[in-house]
């Protein structure tokens, strides 16, 4: 496995971390403005690798890295028709039994002096709240990424997209045709042919700087064919190319499916 290949993981899995950490805080900032008592936010299931207590919560990250958990006292109502302290026994089937069982386990995390800070008895558009920030961080969190990819990798005029080379094509096919290997009878793309390689950052077009590919693209449709100065930055050092362009069937943006056009 090459190195890009580990730092690929890496940031993978450092991204799902950071993203349900996210995820767990849109849970926890409105559970505790709302006064809601939340004992745990942990990142993880299973065994815990890290904690430590800030106040009345615990915040750790746990060894499986798959889901994250804040707990608030109160989640699980008493017992319908009970008092409050009381959980009826009368239930025998298992679906009715495990809620029995998470019931007890809520009430037990009631200490004294929180019976008005449990998560149920919060007016139900405060509990829409708490429950809904975690999927409302989610899609901000969607927002962000998705804006900034927009803005950065997918707007080739933005600096990180300098006019590199990155690939040299042998010849010019045809559009019509529908083939990607070289034939006999295909011209040789003059960016071949003038020595351009993978790597090449173009500098100017024609004696005029250029700094992203909207820029060369812009140059070598106003050149027309017919040989095109070039500067070109290699190693470090500035070279000077002049590819003698040529007339080329490209497809028709503008025109129906399968047109084409010479450009």
């Amino acid at each position: 496995m090459d190195l890009l290949a580990v730092v690929g993981i890496l940031l993978f899995a450092v991204g799902l971390v950071v993203s349900i950490a996210l995820h767990e805080i849109g849970h926890l900032v409105p559970a505790k403005l709302f006064g809601v008592k939340v004992s745990q936010y942990m990142i993880g299931f299973g065994r815990t690798v890290w904690s430590r207590k800030r106040g009345e919560t615990e915040y750790g990250v746990k060894a499986i890295p798959l889901g994250g958990f804040v707990r608030m006292i109160g989640m699980f109502p008493p017992e319908p028709g009970g008092d409050g302290n009381t959980l009826r026994q009368s239930s025998t089937g298992l679906f009715q039994t495990m809620a029995r069982d998470a019931r007890t386990a809520s009430r037990e995390e009631i200490g004294p002096g929180d019976e008005d800070r449990v998560f149920y008895r919060k007016a139900w558009w405060k509990k829409l709240i708490i429950m809904l920030g975690g999927p409302a961080m989610n899609v901000v969190l969607a927002i962000v990424l998705a804006g900034g990819v927009l803005m950065t990798f997918g707007n080739p005029d933005k600096p990180v997209f300098a006019p590199v080379v990155s690939v040299v094509n042998e010849c010019v096919i045809p559009a019509s045709e529908n083939r990607t290997e070289c034939a006999g009878t295909d011209p040789a793309a003059p960016a071949a042919a003038a020595g351009l390689l993978p790597g090449d950052r173009v500098l100017e077009i024609e004696g005029k700087a250029v700094t992203t590919w909207t820029e060369v693209s812009a140059a070598i449709q106003d050149a027309g064919a017919g040989p095109m100065p070039m500067v070109i930055e290699r190693d470090g050092q500035r070279m000077e190319l002049a590819p003698d362009l040529i007339m080329a069937e490209r497809p028709d943006p503008d025109g129906p499916e399968g047109a084409t056009v010479d450009t």
